[in-house]
């Protein structure tokens, strides 16, 4: 019996450590497709489970500063919202990946061959239904109208924007980028306003916008920098610029497994990390951190970048 019972224990005491870790992670929508496939990856090479939580961007943030939510990663889909929203949650962020503004499109739509052959000619001449992302929730939104405000100054037409937002009503609009897939798939809308990534991973057909509007160039900064746009709710006003689109991340103050939140971000960061941010559609950058002095050590070793601003 006593023999029995050592067994027992050595069993139940083997089950204790070889249980997993957890590791909970708040990331923007976009990022869905790209985290679950490190999240198997991950897992693999560590003794962590990832447990992934997609919103956008902003509500993510809100999790922390509303409803003070618990998390051991998050990661936004705009560095900007760390400074702006975070500031007292995530002293420091690590810039991990880039990416661009399109307009994606279905070949069942009616109006496929005009937005291919001139889409601006197209959402002129045409009744275009476009969906698009909540701005006052997720950053491909406000991106979306900083991208109308850019084309209408690049294109010498004060028109364009005004028109573009005729073509993408408030029926159309969804919480995040992920929730307008549904409409454009199923024929309710004709184009989407969405990162490359978002239409790379769901092979939609998309116009690649200029490098003077699309939000996805280095070069442009400056010129980025002059539209803004200032947006409102029952609470506070937001004044939103354009910038370069970097998706960034961090570990909150706040965070429960921080050793743990170290090794999926060093993942991130590797060589292989950047490999499957490559292949989902994002731009591939050298990682860097806003405030490199404060990063842990075993985060200093991947954020190869240094500390830029």
């Amino acid at each position: 019996m006593k023999k029995v019972l050592v067994v027992l224990l050595m069993i139940v005491t083997s089950c204790a450590d070889t249980k997993k870790e957890t590791i909970t992670v708040f990331h923007a929508g976009s990022l869905s497709a790209l985290f679950k496939e490190c999240k198997v990856t991950f897992e693999k090479k560590h003794n962590y489970t990832l447990l992934l939580e997609a919103s956008g961007s902003v509500d993510a943030a809100r999790k922390l500063t509303d409803l003070h939510k618990q998390c051991d990663v998050i990661a936004l889909a705009d560095v900007e919202l760390f400074d702006s929203m975070l500031k007292s949650y995530c002293p420091y962020w690590i810039a991990f990946a880039g990416n661009e503004m399109v307009l994606a499109y279905t070949e069942k739509s009616k109006f496929a061959q005009a937005i291919a052959t001139n889409w601006i000619n197209a959402l002129l001449r045409y009744d275009i239904n476009c969906t698009r992302s909540d701005p006052l929730r997720d950053p491909c939104g406000y991106r979306t109208l900083l991208v109308w405000k850019l084309a209408s100054q690049y294109y010498k037409n004060t028109e364009l924007e005004k028109i573009f937002a005729m073509r993408s009503p408030l029926a159309y609009m969804r919480p995040k980028e992920i929730d307008c897939i549904a409409l454009l798939e199923t024929g309710a809308c004709d184009a989407m306003w969405i990162y490359k990534s978002v239409a790379v991973q769901q092979n939609f057909p998309y116009i690649t916008l200029d490098e003077h509007i699309n939000l996805g160039s280095h070069t442009y900064e400056h010129i980025y920098r002059k539209a803004c746009i200032t947006l409102s709710d029952t609470k506070k006003q937001y004044t939103f610029c354009g910038s370069t689109i970097t998706y960034g991340a961090s570990i909150p103050v706040t965070a429960n497994n921080v050793k743990g939140a170290i090794a999926f971000l060093s993942f991130l960061c590797s060589k292989e990390g950047q490999g499957l941010i490559n292949k989902h559609g994002f731009t591939s950058i050298v990682p860097y951190s806003n405030n490199s002095e404060q990063l842990p050590v075993e985060l200093k070793k991947v954020v190869a970048g240094g500390n830029r601003k």
